[in-house]
């Protein structure tokens, strides 16, 4: 039912009217772009490789016309999305779901091929650091704090994660609205715990500042920006400073905003996420991107752009723009000048 145009780099059909070889074929039925393989008594079997229509793609083990064993998937960005086993065309025992802008959940999935379950769990970016406990077709519904303590084999060709036993209150998924942010504004996230730390800032008229508890590489992911989802069409303050904590919603393009209410500005009410405490600098150390948080969904986050030493101050550059700015970015902008 695929085939529209077909090029046959072996036999297209044996004497007896069967399918047999190599193959690539180009369609544009049920969502498929192409496939490429081998068909052995008129069905797919071995490594196949098939595109869809949005340009995302898997690599699998076929038998007897389904995907039967280890398999692959790809997004359009060709970045690896999915890691399994596959039994007669559906996911098997343990799976990873690779994160695109986030970690990874990993566990057995049920009987439907979905990472649903009371045992599954959410893998920081370190690997290291995880959140175990029940998710519904990969999505976090309430977990606890582990680590992965070692590694096992699955089926020759899997590496499943070994967990210490889960410790500490529980996190669930709390995604933010216009008047909501969280139910549990004191509990810290377990991965920006182990990287930074609030502390005073040492830049002259900063208050506090984020800081790195130990030596950082490049391209790590340090801390997470959460707060109240502000609409499109949401109203301008009249100050700078009641502006201050407004940030681009990577959940609500092109002009949604999440901002931090002013009883969270405080370390000593909210402490859930910590990326808004992160001072600006003209010759910053990190960068704003984007986030697939358990526990936050789709939000802004810190990543560093070259190595950071432990104690450290982080920062990054605002992006201003110099005709509509505060006094204070143009004066800082001035200054960094006058020593070029």
């Amino acid at each position: 039912m695929f085939i529209i145009f077909s090029r046959w780099f072996d036999n297209e059909r044996n004497f007896q009217g069967v399918r047999s070889g190599i193959f690539q074929i180009s369609t544009h039925r049920n969502g498929l772009k192409t496939i490429e393989g081998n068909y052995s008594n008129d069905e797919l079997n071995g490594v196949v490789k098939v595109k869809y229509s949005n340009n995302t793609w898997i690599e699998g083990i076929f038998s007897k016309g389904s995907l039967h064993g280890f398999c692959r998937h790809f997004s359009d960005k060709d970045r690896l999305s999915f890691l399994g086993y596959y039994f007669n065309g559906k996911p098997s025992g343990t799976c990873w779901k690779i994160i695109d802008g986030g970690g990874c959940v990993v566990g057995k999935v049920d009987t439907e091929g979905k990472l649903t379950g009371s045992d599954i769990a959410y893998l920081y970016p370190d690997f290291e650091t995880a959140l175990i406990g029940s998710f519904e077709n990969g999505m976090m519904v309430n977990a606890r704090q582990c680590s992965v303590i070692g590694t096992a084999s699955e089926r020759g060709c899997l590496q499943v994660p070994m967990f210490s036993d889960p410790t500490g209150p529980s996190f669930c998924r709390e995604i933010a609205s216009a008047s909501f942010v969280t139910s549990q504004p004191m509990l810290k996230d377990p991965y920006e715990t182990k990287l930074i730390k609030v502390r005073p800032s040492k830049l002259q008229g900063a208050a506090e500042g984020l800081f790195a508890r130990a030596d950082i590489g490049d391209n790590v992911i340090l801390a997470f920006y959460n707060g109240i989802r502000l609409p499109s069409d949401y109203d301008e303050e009249d100050t700078w400073e009641e502006n201050a904590y407004k940030i681009f919603d990577p959940a609500n393009k092109p002009d949604g905003a999440l901002d931090i209410l002013e009883k969270h500005r405080s370390t000593s009410f909210y402490n859930a996420s910590l990326a808004h405490k992160v001072n600006h600098s003209f010759e910053p150390n990190c960068q704003f991107l984007v986030f697939d948080h358990p526990r936050w969904g789709l939000i802004p986050c810190i990543g560093s752009t070259r190595h950071i030493d432990a104690c450290e101050e982080i920062f990054v550059r605002y992006g201003y723009d110099l005709d509509l700015c505060p006094e204070w970015y143009l004066e800082a902008w001035k200054k960094g000048n006058e020593k070029l």
